[in-house]
């Protein structure tokens, strides 16, 4: 598991990588997490690795 930020303060709390594809998680203590914070996945997208299903977690 690892935490990113990039330049643009884009951040991803949690990477579960399984058979070389990166699930992206973001843990949310809203009650509510709004769905645009899967937006920030896409910075996955410069990278060479696969990328597969992520999601968010309401803690």
């Amino acid at each position: 598991m690892i935490y990113f930020r990039d330049s643009n303060a884009k951040e991803i709390d949690i990477f579960i990588e399984e058979n070389n594809v990166i699930h992206p998680i973001e843990i949310k203590k809203l009650a509510n997490p709004n769905k645009s914070e899967v937006k920030k996945f896409s910075v996955l997208e410069k990278s060479s690795v696969e990328r597969g299903n992520g999601g968010i977690i309401r803690k």
